[in-house]
């Protein structure tokens, strides 16, 4: 990483520097916000009702689960383009962003095909395991979503589906593959990143999406696709302009003053923005500039979370168990039994993932970037860009 410029001491980048390259409340905000998505999703896995969400009960356009996904893709905005722009080759950053996302998503789509599908599933085990939503539910391993298993949660409260959680990977690692094209334009990344952000941004205001639905229907009609792109459009369009300005606050890490002032200011323009219904353009943008505020607040809570990242795997395996333990309560339960239940089994589930599957595959993805920087030839040319 660059080093930090001469100038204001609380730029972005002199308190990146200050911290050796880590903000420090990142991994504790990514904890937060993955049990909150647990929390979020224990209304609709329990009793159907959605709606009764706390943060959609009080402002009726935005949820608890979708906060959070959106301090998810920020804070990896951020993460990831700072990994692209100072990894040793293209190689090397893929390798720890496969690192990152695949163990993990292979384990919990095992567990969920090989454990707790043949011990939740109505039919026999024979036809379980000859039926090919079992293997098509793999697929999921490849970012190709396949809810649903032979037989397992059907009479659920919100349906049969296994994992609603793993729709939000495959959108980022999109933003994965774009940000290393954005980062190998090299001087020219910071101008990109800003296109991405500001446009990203304003093409998710409601107009704009319902004009780009539109038009894209209308290619669909026109050319056959196998790939409903209307779909994927509308499911991605609110979560990725999170992404895009998160990588442009690692670009403009030397432009960007972070203060108390600031981040009220923008704690008021969210409530207003909440308030009148209208998330998109600004909200990415102010709730980027709290959640960096929040970020370099070190303390001993966000201590508490630097050695260890469980959050990806709360995240993952979050749903199937509440799944599981809702069908396993022939009385049914409320959303606050099922959060009380979930949560333990999830955390050590989320331990056990960190552990012995994502820790130890990182560091070989980190040990490979290490014996790299021996060939310089194969580095990125973006660590030279502009910021």
């Amino acid at each position: 990483m660059r080093e930090a410029r001469p100038g204001n001491p609380n730029t972005i980048a002199n308190l990146l520097a200050e911290c050796r390259g880590h903000i420090p409340g990142f991994d504790a905000m990514r904890f937060l916000a993955a049990s909150a998505v647990l929390l979020s999703h224990s209304f609709g896995a329990a009793e159907n009702r959605q709606l009764s969400e706390p943060l959609r009960y009080l402002t009726s356009v935005l949820e608890l689960g979708t906060l959070a996904v959106f301090i998810f893709f920020f804070v990896s905005g951020f993460v990831v383009t700072q990994s692209c722009a100072t990894s040793t080759s293209v190689g090397s950053y893929l390798l720890k962003r496969t690192a990152r996302i695949i163990p993990g998503l292979i384990l919990v789509t095992s567990v969920c095909a090989l454990l707790i599908g043949p011990a939740m599933t109505t039919l026999p085990l024979k036809q379980y395991f000859t039926d090919q939503g079992l293997y098509k539910f793999y697929l999921n391993c490849v970012f190709v979503l396949k809810g649903e298993l032979p037989g397992v949660f059907q009479g659920n409260p919100s349906g049969d589906h296994v994992n609603v959680s793993l729709w939000t990977l495959r959108h980022e690692v999109l933003c994965y593959i774009i940000i290393l094209f954005v980062v190998a334009t090299g001087r020219v990344s910071f101008f990109f990143v800003s296109i991405l952000a500001f446009g990203l941004a304003v093409v998710a205001c409601t107009p704009a999406v319902a004009a780009v639905t539109q038009q894209l229907e209308h290619v669909a009609s026109l050319i056959p696709l196998r790939v409903n792109i209307t779909y994927l459009f509308n499911e991605s369009i609110h979560v990725i302009p999170f992404f895009f300005v998160g990588a442009l606050c690692y670009y403009a890490r030397n432009r960007i003053v972070i203060n108390a002032a600031g981040a009220l200011v923008c704690l008021i323009v969210l409530v207003g923005l909440v308030y009148y219904g209208a998330i998109f353009p600004l909200f990415p943008f102010a709730l980027g500039y709290v959640i960096m505020y929040i970020g370099f607040c070190d303390n001993r809570f966000f201590a508490l979370f630097r050695k260890n990242d469980y959050s990806y795997g709360i995240y993952i395996f979050a749903f199937p168990i509440q799944q599981t333990l809702v069908a396993l309560a022939p009385g049914g339960m409320t959303w606050w039994q099922n959060t009380l239940l979930a949560y333990p089994i999830v955390l050590c589930l989320a331990i056990l993932s960190w552990h012995f599957v994502e820790r130890p595959c990182l560091r070989v993805a980190r040990n490979w970037d290490k014996m790299q920087r021996a060939t310089p030839k194969y580095a990125l040319a973006t660590s030279k860009g502009r910021a």
